[in-house]
């Protein structure tokens, strides 16, 4: 063996040990992509849970919902009650927008985030909801980009909220 077959041997050996090593690479950071997808979709998940308790997790907050969501008359809400549904609704927004970040950079899945906007979409159309919606819209709170993604979204008729009854379809 010369010195000339011993370095082409040695460079060959190198080279299939760099192609060794991206194909490892390729396979963790596939592994890797596939955990941290699963990571938000969890987060995502246990938000959407956090929130519910959060607007329904005592009896006081469940007929504070309950009564801004009725269709009837709510002209006699106290202040402290309509303040404190205010807050519960720009938390479950905030949420939204969170999710919205994590679809834009490729986390949360695309079904998962039309199924989440639609819902966002007929709270907006409700009117205990809408008018907070209106003033926010257009507020620093919120990142443009999350508020023209919702207004964009087709408003499914009848969209059942689970209280006060379905959003009506002429709200489009």
């Amino acid at each position: 063996m010369t010195m000339e077959y011993m370095g082409n041997l040695g460079s060959m050996i190198g080279g299939l040990a760099i192609f060794v090593s991206l194909l490892y690479l390729a396979v963790e950071t596939r592994v890797n992509t596939k955990a941290i997808r699963s990571a938000a979709m969890h987060s995502a998940a246990t938000a959407a849970a956090d929130a519910t308790v959060e607007l329904f997790g005592d009896r006081e907050r469940a007929n504070l919902m309950l009564k801004m969501m009725s269709p009837e008359d709510n002209s006699d809400i106290s202040a402290a009650d309509q303040l404190q549904f205010s807050n519960l609704a720009i938390s479950s927004f905030i949420r939204f927008e969170d999710m919205f970040a994590q679809y834009d950079q490729g986390v949360v899945p695309d079904k998962m985030w039309q199924v989440r906007k639609r819902f966002a979409r007929s709270l907006i159309e409700h009117p205990a909801w809408k008018p907070l919606w209106e003033m926010w819209k257009n507020s620093p709170i919120f990142i443009p980009e999350f508020v023209e993604e919702i207004e964009a979204t087709e408003l499914v008729p009848n969209a059942y909220l689970g209280f006060g009854g379905p959003v009506p379809a002429s709200s489009n």
